[in-house]
């Protein structure tokens, strides 16, 4: 008699979660930072050309549109070399009108020749299930020069989107 096709999942499954369990990670905290209604936040460090790493951000607030916001240069706050205290970092909003923006990702420059982000927009909750998913095109300071809507349905929402060149064609 074989084992059920679920069998060898689940063993493998328990046994990965036992070594999970029996390790030990100590963290420590290295400072924070004030900022208003966070959401989605990520440090970018291939994002851009010439764009040393960066943090971004979405915000969202219950009854307040969203934002996209960044934090440029943050190498300097972290490690042996840095120049500024944590404590000092502020985002800088590159974009708002969102509803409730989410896990917003960087558009390969390749693509249209310019800096952009993908911003998916919308939830579950009250006055922002009708969201979208968006090209913010962006300026060599990170700021919006333009905002393109790939996608806006009623009742529908975007929670993350990813940039594939599908053909591998290198274009768009």
């Amino acid at each position: 008699m074989s084992p059920s096709p679920l069998f060898l999942p689940a063993v493998l499954a328990v046994g990965l979660l036992s070594l999970s369990v029996s390790e030990e990670i100590s963290l420590k905290s290295i400072g924070s930072f004030k900022t208003k209604h966070p959401a989605f936040f990520q440090v970018v460090t291939d994002g851009f050309k010439d764009e040393p790493p960066f943090f971004l951000m979405s915000t969202f607030g219950p009854l307040e549109g969203g934002t996209v916001q960044v934090a440029r240069d943050v190498s300097r706050y972290f490690g042996m070399n840095a120049t500024s205290s944590i404590s000092e970092i502020e985002m800088k909003k590159v974009t708002g009108g969102f509803k409730w923006p989410n896990a917003v990702r960087t558009v390969p420059e390749d693509f249209f020749g310019s800096k952009a982000f993908l911003v998916p927009d919308g939830f579950l909750v009250p006055l922002h299930k009708s969201g979208g998913l968006f090209l913010v095109f962006v300026d060599d300071d990170l700021q919006e020069t333009a905002k393109c809507t790939i996608s806006a349905k009623s009742g529908f929402f975007h929670h993350k989107g990813i940039w594939i060149d599908i053909d591998l064609d290198g274009l768009p």
